[in-house]
């Protein structure tokens, strides 16, 4: 191809290099303009056609554009005669494949930033694709590994729509329309509920980041939900990083812009429609706006439902918009047949209502799922769209309650009871109030959740409750077998009950209000943004410090002139002060270890699995007990300042595990192990949630009614998420 096109040499990678990057330089030097332009290319094409007549096979055109591409050159049977090849009928048509190839190549950057972000959206795109309705109903029909050859019926379904409404040739890949010089990469696709807006954005998204992938000068892709954009004053650059950062994407917000201005990002938009109807047109203004911005995106595709977007005078700024229609009975009949479904297609033919209705995408799908369920006779009872739509997704629910799950960490007897749907109502019903997409088990905020006073008052007792044993146990005991005999049982207990109460009071008790924060290990870099967190967290290191270390020692000076008192020793003024200036020094060094802490915190990079970040609280609990263990063995070892000799080395050693693991539980992971497991259990107790969240969600994504990308867990359509929403959520 690169010979016959007489392609520039220093336009196109030599031999060496990897196909798909020989194939992308070679077809963007076509379109550029000193290329040779489309229609060489379609000569070329039609040169190959005509070879075919006389080789006995294709293959070689195959070769010669590269599999890794994900393109292939197909030889159509001719429409007007029985052979394959007859001359002019023959057609040559370049198809994108739809996805991604089943084994991520190398990838060709050397940033490590980029290289996060191109893998996190590579796992997205693959999940999602992977847990598509389509995808579903060929699994479900044994069908999988023919999937590049059952092409879905909405694939030719595009149709501009713009002042001259025009169908495109079937078989137009949405990266065709995208790539267009025309277009420029600045694309609106519209369509009703259910025709493949969403799936058209992920086969997008597959194609670009595949370029993204492969060649380090490609921007890369990121989507987004607009349903987040709760704060209008924020700026959209803005909240995407915080959206990223919500989803475990971490890049520093400098990296952030640098990409932004510098074109490296190419932003999918979702979800314009999920946004309050009085939000709509302003964010259509503030879109236009970035656009326009110097560090507006070069490139942008924005997805919303057909009637929301043209009830408003406001216009996005795009080059052109495609809208995704319904499907003909041609489309349907030629789909089900491709599938084996004949029998479907006879039900539909019944009824021709019923017929037209599945002409949407989403619900052709919900159908041959649910094929088994589906009676005309009921059907025919529903007169109203939003009836057959409920219908339709109900069905469809209890094809997924009684699926058999073939897994080993599910049981043969599971099915979703009506505790199970109960749950499910109760977590689309939290989505949609907080115009959230997805949801993530360590995630879960008591401020948000616990809607009631007695839920929050529950939680609030659980959580302090949880600390004072903790501090009894690991503090308390220890404390009472090195020091009881020196004080006595009473008083031992009396100087734990003080710092408890020194400990807790701080905090007020007020656990409702405050955020659970899952951060992962320590990662401390000294650089300037380091410097500015260690000023920031200093006072709060030294007020830890302090409540922590000085109340002690007071106490334990107190305790042990008391005892000196009885025993008609005179005490002296150093004696008396020697217990303070012990405690402040301590205090000292150790609020600038918890400083040290505060300011090398992280939040955790990616999700990979349910409950993930709660598992790397815990370890960082761990952790940082050890790390602290010699300034408790220390503080024990500064008690000679106080008990003149008292304590042994040994002793101070076994001191030191009080102290650590106090501190582990304090400020290291503990508290935030101690909130989440307090808010599961009240959740669990209420009946909001199964105490085995991460099961329950699993069972649901392999019965087809949740999708799973890493540990974040989504609705398999929002339509499905916005009928259990409608649903009454009984108490229980």
């Amino acid at each position: 191809m690169i010979v016959a096109l007489n392609a520039p040499r220093g336009n196109i990678p030599t031999a060496a290099a990897q196909p798909a990057s020989r194939v992308a330089a070679l077809f963007e030097w076509v379109e550029s303009p000193v290329g040779c332009g489309l229609a060489t290319l379609e000569s070329v094409l039609q040169d190959i056609k005509a070879s075919a007549q006389s080789e006995p096979s294709a293959n070689a055109a195959n070769q010669g554009l590269g599999d890794s591409f994900r393109q292939d050159i197909h030889i159509e049977e001719s429409v007007s005669g029985s052979s394959i090849i007859v001359g002019d009928g023959n057609t040559v048509q370049i198809h994108h494949h739809y996805g991604l190839p089943d084994t991520k190549p190398a990838a060709t950057r050397k940033d490590r930033n980029e290289k996060i972000l191109i893998d996190a959206v590579w796992t997205e795109v693959e999940d999602r694709l992977r847990q598509s309705l389509h995808n579903a109903i060929l699994v479900r029909l044994d069908m999988a590994e023919q999937r590049n050859q059952v092409s879905r019926p909405w694939d030719s379904q595009l149709r501009t729509a713009d002042q001259n409404p025009k169908n495109l040739p079937p078989g137009t890949h949405i990266a065709d329309v995208f790539d267009r010089r025309d277009v420029g990469g600045k694309l609106l696709i519209l369509g009703n509920p259910g025709s493949g807006k969403t799936t058209t954005m992920l086969d997008l998204a597959a194609v670009l980041i595949q370029r993204a992938n492969d060649n380090p000068e490609q921007p890369i892709p990121v989507m987004v939900n607009l349903s987040s954009w709760q704060d209008a004053k924020q700026s959209l650059n803005d909240w995407m990083w915080v959206y990223l950062k919500e989803r475990q994407i971490f890049i520093s917000k400098k990296i952030w812009m640098q990409w932004l201005r510098e074109r490296k990002i190419i932003p999918l938009v979702d979800g314009l429609d999920e946004l309050p109807q009085e939000r709509q047109e302003p964010a259509l203004k503030a879109i236009n706006k970035w656009l326009k911005s110097e560090d507006g995106p070069a490139r942008l595709l924005v997805c919303s439902r057909l009637e929301e977007y043209q009830i408003h005078t406001e216009k996005l700024n795009l080059n052109t918009a495609i809208c995704l229609q319904l499907l003909t009975n041609e489309h349907i009949q030629k789909y089900l047949f491709s599938i084996g479904l004949q029998s479907l297609w006879d039900k539909l033919q019944q009824d021709d209502n019923l017929l037209d209705f599945v002409g949407n995408p989403l619900f052709l799908s919900l159908s041959i799922l649910a094929s088994d369920y589906i009676y005309l006779g009921e059907w025919q009872q529903k007169k109203t769209m939003h009836e057959r739509q409920a219908y339709l997704v109900d069905v469809y629910i209890d094809q997924c309650v009684n699926k058999n799950l073939s897994a080993k960490e599910h049981s043969p007897k599971d099915s979703l009871s009506t505790r199970e749907k109960h749950w499910l109502i109760w977590l689309s019903q939290k989505l949609t109030e907080d115009s959230e997409e997805d949801f993530l088990i360590e995630r879960m905020q008591p401020n948000k959740l616990l809607t009631s006073q007695n839920l929050r008052s529950q939680y609030t007792r659980i959580v302090s409750g949880t600390i004072l044993v903790i501090l009894f146990l690991c503090f308390g005991i220890v404390f009472a077998l090195l020091y009881g005999k020196y004080f006595g049982l009473t008083s031992s207990l009396a100087v734990i009950v003080f710092e408890a109460f020194i400990f807790l009071f701080p905090m007020r008790f007020d656990f409702s209000v405050e955020p659970i924060e899952i951060v992962d290990n320590l990662n401390f870099q000294f650089s300037l943004p380091s410097a500015k967190r260690l000023i920031e967290n200093f006072p709060l290191g030294m007020k830890m410090g302090i409540f922590l270390v000085v109340p002690l020692s007071s106490a334990l000076g107190s305790f042990i002139h008391l005892k000196k008192a009885f025993e008609d020793v005179k005490p002296t003024f150093s004696a008396a002060i020697r217990p303070l200036l012990s405690g402040l020094s301590l205090s000292l060094f150790l609020g600038l270890v918890v400083t040290l802490y505060l300011s090398s915190r992280r939040e955790i990079l990616s999700c990979f699995r349910p409950n993930q970040g709660i598992f790397s609280s815990v370890r960082r609990a761990i952790v940082f007990s050890f790390l602290t263990y010699p300034i408790g063995v220390l503080v024990a070892l500064n008690s000679h300042l106080i008990t003149t000799n008292y304590l042994g080395l040994h002793e101070a050693l076994i001191s030191g595990i009080a102290f650590a693991l106090t501190i582990g539980v304090a400020s290291g992971g503990g508290y935030t192990v101690i909130q989440h497991v307090s808010l599961r259990i009240v959740l669990c107790s209420s009946g909001s949630i199964p105490w085995n969240y991460a099961r329950f969600l699993n069972q649901c994504t392999d019965r087809l009614l949740l999708q799973r990308v890493g540990g974040r867990y989504r609705f398999i359509h929002k339509l499905v998420q916005e009928h259990f929403a409608a649903m009454p959520l009984k108490s229980r």
